[in-house]
């Protein structure tokens, strides 16, 4: 069997759907009894020096935006024209592009969220715009859609109608590297509340930053980690309102080498979100044995203080709980993020494949 695995989102900087598809890429290379894997991006220019693990197959015809413009405006040429021929293909972010006669029951597309569609003010229009004419489109044509949790599964099938045994939950996983990190390499300071994730309205930081303030902590810093996405500005303008310019550090994005010691330097993990299809931030501080207070989602079990996002005092005191009560959180945090591996993540995504 020959696959191919679409990694154009790991191109760039990779957050959510690339650090999900080159943790997947990595583990299948892991595997035992793993197929023939390609994986395939664009790179016109030779500006990438390409993906390990598997061979790749860089498309160099057409520009990467190009081919995507053609896709939106005409939905043509087929992906596999360019890609080549295989009797798989997995699209890890959301959509299907055009393919050839036939092919579209031998296709595999990942669904991380549906925040699109419970909270269309939070996402930037173009992206809304592209994601409701075509996800609908390409879960119908899928053969296979891959859910990150049973909760996306649900939203899946209230939202667009799609029958539930074309979707399969797998979870996705916690790398290796994200345990308790003893260096001290990186110039944090010696006592902070941390955040990591895009700078986005859906992630709720403006209310967090509402709660830090609430919370009133003698000499903690809050670093919130990640890089700037869609409709940022409000949250420096409301760190200047509320006075906390000297207490707020944002390093933007820190590689993946450098997070276990960004989690585990922190003195607990805070993610208000106001929507999640998964989860992965919480679950790495809590591999780390860092107290976690969040929203309630599924993949965090019991082990984090749930918070209402809507609430600022609940936040605020969700905070303050945890500093007092850190080796209780700590441990229940330890516990629950060893059930999520990439390993049985890529080992159940390979079934799938021999599926479809």
């Amino acid at each position: 069997m020959k696959i191919c695995i679409d990694v154009q989102s790991v191109i760039s900087k990779p957050t959510g759907v690339g650090r999900y598809t080159i943790e997947l890429v990595k583990a299948l290379a892991e595997l035992k009894n793993r197929e023939d894997i390609v994986l395939s991006y664009f790179n016109f220019l030779g500006n990438y020096n390409g993906v390990k693990y598997f061979p790749n197959r860089e498309i160099k015809i057409i520009p990467g935006r190009v081919y995507s413009y053609l896709w939106k405006k005409i939905g043509f040429p087929p992906f596999n024209w360019l890609a080549g021929k295989y009797d798989v293909y997995h699209f890890p972010n959301f959509c299907l592009p055009p393919m050839g006669q036939g092919l579209d029951k031998h296709c595999v597309v990942t669904v991380h969220d549906t925040a699109f569609m419970r909270y269309p003010e939070y996402i930037e229009p173009k992206n809304l715009k592209f994601l409701q004419q075509e996800l609908p489109k390409s879960l119908n044509r899928a053969g296979k859609i891959i859910a990150v949790s049973h909760f996306v599964k649900k939203e899946i099938e209230e939202l667009f109608n799609i029958a539930p045994e074309k979707i399969e939950v797998i979870y996705e996983g916690i790398d290796g590297s994200f345990k308790r990190c003893e260096k001290r390499n990186l110039d944090l300071p010696e006592s902070y509340i941390l955040y990591v994730g895009t700078l986005e309205p859906r992630k709720n930081i403006e209310g967090l930053l509402k709660a830090f303030k609430e919370a009133r902590l003698k000499g903690f810093k809050l670093v919130i980690v990640g890089g700037k996405g869609w409709f940022y500005e409000g949250i420096f303008e409301l760190v200047e309102q509320l006075g906390l310019k000297n207490e707020v550090i944002f390093p933007g994005y820190v590689p993946d080498g450098d997070l276990p010691e960004v989690y585990s330097r922190a003195k607990a993990f805070v993610f208000p979100s106001f929507y999640e299809g998964f989860g992965l931030p919480p679950l790495e501080a809590m591999a780390c044995g860092v107290p976690v207070v969040s929203t309630k989602f599924e993949v965090l079990g019991e082990a984090a203080r749930f918070v209402n996002p809507e609430n600022i005092d609940s936040i605020a005191d969700g905070i303050n709980d945890v500093l007092v009560n850190s080796t209780f959180y700590s441990q229940k945090g330890l516990e629950q993020a060893k059930k999520y591996t990439w390993k049985k993540t890529a080992e159940e995504t390979m079934k799938l494949y021999k599926k479809t």
